[in-house]
This record gives C-alpha cells, structure tokens and sequence, in this order.
C-alpha cells in the first residue's frame, strides 16, 4: 500500500499526541475513502437510506376513520384541478406537491417518504430493470408510498402499470 504523508495544524497534532490507543492512520484512510464514496457517487444504499433517517418520515398521520385510504398521484391531481374539483379527501406525497403545488388547494394530507418507503423504492427499481421497463425514481417512490399505507394509488401516469406488473398488490385507481 502507498504512503502519504499529513500536515496537521500544530495544536490538532498535540491532541492527537494525548490519544495514543488511537490509530490515526486508519482514521485518516477511512476518511479519505468516505470522500472519496461521497464524491464519486459510491455510497451504497444503506448508507444513504440511514443518512436520510428522521428526516424523511410521515410527517402527518392517519386521523379518523372517514379519511380515505388513496393517494392522488400528479397526473390525476392535475386532471381533477382542470375539472375544477376543490377538495379531495384522502392523500397525496410531498413529491406530488413539489412537481404541482397546486394541488394544496384541494385540502390532502401530505405523506412525506419514510426510509421504509425509499428501501421499497430500491426493491421496485432493480426488479424494474430486471424486466426492462425502468421509470422515473419519482414514480418509484409514490408506489412505495402507496404500498407500504396500503393506499389505492389514483393516477393516470402509465410508468405505475409498470411498476404493477413487478409489484402486482400495488392497487390502481383512475381519478
């Protein structure tokens, strides 16, 4: 293996000198192959799956028994604003407000994507492109979603027909 030499800041090296149990050389390469995941893109899956952790949970939970149990997917929230509908109950994600905030409007809950939701995710991309009909991520993740509440899915997006077919309990809905 090569070897590189460090400069370190004189005090960062005095405190370093007061942990002798500590191998700094391992700390450094571990650091340094971290980077180098980070910046060329290699981290694997679950690490970044934990990195995203609390960050990326329900943020609003099912309340009462009337709430419907479906998911509007953009394509149909877009739909139903032009037919002018001003309120729907049941649900819709985050990402669907990011990609058409007005559906704010129409009074959903918002379901943010949990670590459960992106791990799916992960499992529906790869059998996707084991069958040769890879989709956007977006789409990915709203069917995780939808799977994991056990929400029927309203949509009219044909990219989750594809993902029905490797994931055949996901439930479709048109608006």
């Amino acid at each position: 293996m090569p070897n590189i030499t460090l400069s370190v800041p004189k005090d960062v090296y005095e405190r370093m000198k007061r942990h002798p149990e500590v191998k700094w050389s391992e700390v450094a390469r571990r650091a340094i192959v971290e980077y180098l995941k980070r910046i060329e893109g290699e981290e694997s899956t679950e690490e970044l799956l934990e990195e995203l952790g609390e960050s990326c949970r329900v943020l609003q939970e099912v309340e009462g028994a009337g709430m419907e149990q479906v998911l509007y997917d953009t394509s149909a929230l877009i739909k139903l604003y032009r037919e002018n509908v001003k309120e729907l109950k049941g649900y819709t994600t985050i990402l669907n407000i990011v990609e058409f905030p007005k559906a704010l409007e129409m009074k959903l809950r918002v379901v943010y994507p949990s670590v459960e939701d992106y791990r799916l995710a992960v499992v529906i991309a790869k059998d996707l492109i084991k069958a040769g009909t890879p989709v956007p991520a977006v789409d990915i993740v709203i069917a995780a979603v939808a799977l994991n509440r056990g929400f029927v899915l309203v949509t009219e997006d044909k990219h989750f027909a594809y993902i029905q077919s490797v994931r055949e309990d996901l439930e479709l809905a048109e608006p």
